[in-house]
């Protein structure tokens, strides 16, 4: 039998999934490892503890050797953006700051004033968000983060490194970056120049199902190749979307509704409509809108200490009769200190009524989602000129029956689900399809 681990690590949790062939000519996904993740405030910064992150990613690789099973390869997929610094001796610089800090806030209005915001789109299609990794690089050279830096590795990259002792960049996490010439799908030097950045930390990029190297043995007592899935974990989530033209939504922490295309659209109309342009397989586009997703369910369900499962949150949100809608894309919901505080002060400035309940706050973060959902369905429509009939939902949030019924009922299109493990089967389905190739 022939294996391949995928290594999904996402923003509050990671998971170690065996995939295989069966004798049907399926592929089966058996998760073996799963371990927690999360930012953690050390001093005025949130970081996330990547030597942890490490240590759970050897940890999963070791339980293979205690099953008996060598994987033909091994992949590593994350969230977007977030990226360690190295110095001259290839260590890490400080840590890896994660994108939920503040440190970027102001960093975009002093970025416009280098180059304008309606250039920057136009050179590069990714929307503007104050996490983008270059308002993170600018605020790195503004503090000096910079000065001893010999290399950038992207996060998924970095654990390649620490594995391998290879250290390479892969296309679809570069794609995120917001440094990339969106039409020639490589760095835009130019604009490199233009923001003051050092020309080193840009080095040449890897496509998916390329080998970084191969396993240090000393980590689990065997070797294999290391490989590229799409390391960005929605580039990997939209690798297992059923075929045909229609709409996906990736749910997870983060909703990314969007579709796949041979071109970008980097017009003003994309721009104002918020719809950002990433990189997929075989050099492909991603169009999409990121959305605040599954994160404000996670925060409450958290901050309540277990007192409610997600299926009683989403039994008491359906049960409710609150008609108040969340503005999902609020930033006082990105990383507050109290989301159910967070929440309610979003629909008191937008004059939504109070909540009373549990199930009232929840009413509000279900219809939010679903009118984001739908109003990001029809802006996908305005761009581009096709219509979708079909909207296919991915990831973990397409086992929500209700937040699936209300997509259906806002956006008035239908809704089909897929793997709820899209991530890990798209990152394995690439190894798969690449093994022979190398």
């Amino acid at each position: 039998m022939k294996y391949f681990l995928a290594i999904d690590i996402g923003a509050s949790s990671g998971r170690h999934i065996l995939g295989y062939t069966d004798n049907e000519g399926k592929t089966v996904l058996r998760e073996i490892h799963r371990f927690e993740n999360g930012a953690e405030r050390r001093g005025n910064r949130l970081y996330w503890n990547i030597e942890r992150l490490f240590s759970c990613v050897c940890e999963g690789i070791v339980k293979c050797r205690k099953m008996g099973i060598i994987p033909r390869s091994i992949g590593i997929d994350t969230w977007g953006v977030d990226y360690a610094l190295l110095d001259g001796e290839g260590k890490l610089i400080d840590g890896v700051i994660s994108y939920r800090d503040d440190r970027t806030l102001g960093i975009p209005e002093e970025v416009y004033r280098v180059i304008t915001k309606r250039d920057l789109y136009r050179r590069t299609g990714i929307a503007e968000h104050t996490f983008n990794t270059v308002f993170q690089l600018y605020e790195d050279k503004k503090s000096g983060r910079l000065a001893s830096a010999e290399a950038m590795l992207f996060v998924p990259c970095y654990l390649n490194y620490l594995l391998t002792g290879v250290a390479v960049n892969e296309y679809t996490f570069a794609s995120t970056t917001g440094l990339l010439d969106a039409k020639k799908r490589d760095w835009d030097r130019e604009l490199i120049d233009l923001l003051g950045l050092p020309q080193k930390l840009f080095g040449e990029l890897k496509q998916p199902g390329s080998v970084v190297g191969m396993l240090d043995p000393s980590i689990a007592g065997f070797t294999c190749p290391v490989m590229l899935p799409a390391c960005h974990d929605t580039a990997s989530a939209v690798a297992a979307v059923p075929e045909g033209n229609r709409l996906w939504i990736s749910s997870g922490t983060w909703s990314l509704i969007g579709i796949e295309c041979d071109k970008p659209y980097t017009t003003e109309e994309a721009e104002s409509e918020g719809f950002t342009n990433e990189g997929g397989l075989d050099r492909r586009i991603r169009f999409l809108k990121n959305i605040m997703g599954l994160w404000i369910i996670q925060s409450v369900k958290r901050e309540n200490n277990g007192k409610y499962t997600y299926e009683q949150l989403m039994e008491l949100a359906e049960s409710s009769v609150y008609k108040g809608i969340l503005r999902i894309n609020d930033d006082r919901l990105l990383s507050p200190a109290n989301m159910t505080e967070a929440i309610k002060e979003s629909l008191a400035a937008s004059a939504q009524p109070a909540p009373n309940s549990i199930g009232d706050l929840m009413k509000a973060v279900y219809r939010g989602l679903a009118a984001s959902y739908a109003d990001a369905a029809d802006g996908i429509e305005k761009v581009t000129g096709e219509h979708f009939d079909t909207i296919a939902i991915i990831g973990g949030g397409s086992r929500d029956r209700y937040l699936n019924r209300l997509t259906e009922e806002y956006s008035h299109r239908r809704v089909i689900t897929g793997s709820p493990e899209a991530t890990a089967l798209g990152n394995i389905l690439v190894q798969m399809k690449y093994e022979k190739k190398n």
